[in-house]
């Protein structure tokens, strides 16, 4: 049988039932406290205490969250001290995961099956995220629905650079979908050419985005990300799952805690 975190606490309280019943049993007999502690065993037993996140008393509170957090990480197949590693980081940010729930990213990435992992851990948070494979196709998504919290892009996307060519001045095509994401000019000919035009929408235009870029040098990726790392909002770069993760739920976080303002004419009260 598989032990869960609280197969001790069920173990516990069935001896605890146990020894009580049996005191009173060799005492009065069985009665109604006997078989009121049987029932009380009982419950110990297959009351579902995974699904507790918190147990109050009065002015009293315990935290369960640990359980949370194990099911998160039981989403995808990490073990020893990759694994340890995971949950403390998991319950450092659990102020940030509260506020990232129902959280939405629009991820770019020619290549997806590289990121299941990152992309269930989100899940498993309860952060939605939309794949996309081409900076062309999150262009038309942005256009169609700009309700996301944070843009999440690689960085050269191989098969859309031999399609769309390389720019003469080096750029990467993930740097110019944030160039473009930053409400980048017509006067820009390679962006017009791929975008086909500008898009001047204050929520698209400050999404935080973060490029999220395995196997490379970090000072090759600074470099390559120098024509966008001046632009406000800033950008962030990532290379490792722990890295990433933190910084997807904080900036996530970040976006659900700052409200969208609602014009007076669309109050509804």
């Amino acid at each position: 049988m598989q032990r869960d975190e609280f197969f001790w606490l069920r173990v516990i309280g069935c001896a605890t039932a146990a020894a009580l019943a049996t005191a009173i049993l060799v005492a009065d007999g069985i009665g109604t406290a006997f078989l009121l502690l049987v029932g009380i065993a009982a419950f110990v037993a297959v009351f579902p205490w995974q699904r507790l996140t918190t147990l109050r008393a009065g002015p009293f509170e315990m935290s369960l969250e640990h359980g949370q957090i194990k099911a998160v990480v039981d989403s995808i197949e990490i073990e020893g001290e990759a694994r340890e590693r995971l949950m403390a980081l998991l319950a450092r940010l659990k102020g940030d995961i509260e506020l990232a729930r129902g959280g939405r990213v629009l991820w770019v990435d020619d290549k997806p099956r590289r990121v299941v992992a990152e992309r269930r851990l989100l899940r498993a948070l309860q952060i939605e995220t939309v794949m996309v494979p081409f900076s062309r196709d999150a262009a038309e998504t942005l256009r169609r629905d700009n309700d996301f919290d944070l843009v999440i892009t690689s960085l050269y996307k191989g098969k859309e650079r031999r399609e769309t060519g390389q720019p003469t001045d080096g750029r990467r095509p993930g740097v110019l979908f944030v160039q473009w994401l930053r409400g980048g000019t017509d006067e820009d000919s390679v962006i017009c050419e791929i975008y086909e035009e500008a898009i001047a929408d204050k929520v698209v235009n400050n999404l935080p985005v973060i490029f999220y870029v395995a196997g490379v040098e970090m000072e090759k990726l600074k470099q390559a990300i120098r024509p966008v790392a001046e632009m406000e909002p800033g950008v962030e770069l990532a290379q490792k799952m722990e890295e990433f993760l933190a910084k997807a739920i904080r900036l996530v976080a970040d976006a659900r805690a700052d409200p969208i303002s609602v014009p007076a004419e669309k109050a509804l009260f």
